[in-house]
């Protein structure tokens, strides 16, 4: 199972209503962290503290800052 997010700006929130789904199933992530200004810093910490077994990775897929993603996997 896997989950991507890059919904503008909601992916704190959609983690927040994912956090079950995170727990019990330790899914593999793909979550943005572009959009808002903390996002590089508050996605990576909420996701740890929700599994903190997940290894989390960061990739741009540009020359810019846009389109950074955090991957996530245990």
């Amino acid at each position: 199972m896997s989950v991507k997010m890059d919904i503008e700006g909601s992916e704190y929130n959609a983690i927040i209503g994912a956090k079950e789904t995170i727990y019990k199933n330790s899914p593999k992530l793909a979550i943005s962290v572009y959009h808002r200004r903390n996002d590089l810093f508050t996605l990576p910490l909420l996701i740890h503290e929700i599994e903190p077994k997940y290894r989390l990775y960061l990739r741009h897929h540009s020359n810019s800052f846009r389109e950074t993603l955090l991957y996530a996997k245990i």
